[in-house]
């Protein structure tokens, strides 16, 4: 679970993790479908994740007979998981990405360091995960950027034309 999440992966990447991509506090993480390659760093929930993990195979998850697990094993595995632990239906491996996502994106993360941390190469990809990003949190984050910089200004309400607002006073009928 915290492969996936603390790394945005999807879990054709997860399977392939292991001891040789972590290094110097960072791990670096082969993208599959078309997204790039990335080198983070990593959250100490993670960095505790690998140290408990079994370092005897190429790859941190393996099956009972010491195989590399297959994506769709894991994921067929997660959902029996899930289920057992009494989770809804919707609960599955693939929302973990998304999750990671989201939880960046409220901490105030910009696109373009999503778009480093989870390798995509286009904004409307990082936009489809992040649009539920809770927008409470998000106006909350925008309006303390706001009141930030009204501290910081000597005018406000400025209009296009050297200060003169734009809009005329009206005129009322007696």
């Amino acid at each position: 679970m915290e492969f996936a999440l603390e790394t945005t992966s999807r879990r054709g990447e997860v399977v392939r993790l292991g001891p040789q991509h972590v290094k110097n506090g960072r791990i670096r993480i082969e993208r599959t479908h078309g997204s790039k390659d990335v080198d983070i760093p990593m959250s100490s929930e993670l960095q505790q994740a690998c140290h408990a993990m079994p370092k005897a195979h190429l790859t941190y998850i393996v099956t009972a007979y010491g195989k590399p697990r297959s994506k769709y094993g894991l994921g067929n595995d997660f959902a029996k998981w899930a289920t057992e632990a009494g989770l809804p239906a919707r609960c599955r491996l693939r929302g973990l990405k998304k999750g990671g996502m989201r939880r960046l994106a409220e901490a105030g993360n910009t696109t373009h360091e999503l778009m480093a941390i989870s390798g995509h190469r286009t904004l409307s990809e990082v936009q489809r995960y992040t649009e539920d990003a809770d927008q409470k949190q998000l106006t909350d984050t925008c309006m303390a950027k706001k009141r930030g910089q009204s501290e910081n200004a000597s005018v406000a309400n400025l209009g296009a034309r050297g200060g003169k607002p734009r809009s005329k006073l009206l005129k009322t009928k007696e």
